[in-house]
Order: structure tokens, then sequence, then C-alpha cells
């Protein structure tokens, strides 16, 4: 994972918090930027790419009732 700027960090944290429209204190927002690199490797552990094109109409009936 690349290394980010102090500035990157904080400019990424009020993109995601502008874009959900969430208000948040200083406090709320320097625990947000000192956790972001570490939310954002837990975020993209979740990513699973052999499964991008994988169709969840196979899984999941579109079907009531069943």
């Amino acid at each position: 994972m690349n290394a980010l700027t102090k500035a990157e960090i904080r400019a990424a944290v009020d993109a995601v918090l502008t874009d959900a429209k969430l208000p948040v204190s200083d406090e709320e927002r320097a625990r947000l930027e000192s956790s972001y690199l570490v939310m954002k490797q837990m975020a993209a552990s979740l990513r699973i790419p052999e499964v991008r094109y994988g169709d969840p109409a196979l899984i999941y009936s579109a079907t009531l009732g069943r």
C-alpha cells in the first residue's frame, strides 16, 4: 500500500464525510484520519477479484416466496 501524506488522508476523509453528508466533531475527524489507512486496508481485503464478474442472480432467486 502506498504511503499517503496527512493532507491526502485529510482530503480522503473529507470526501467520504461530504459524500455521506455526515457532520463530525474535530475529535471524531482526528480519530477517522488516524485510523484511515487501517480501515482502507480492511475494506480492500473484503474485495475478492475472483468473483468480480460473478452473477448474484445465480445465487438469489428473484421469485418471491422462495
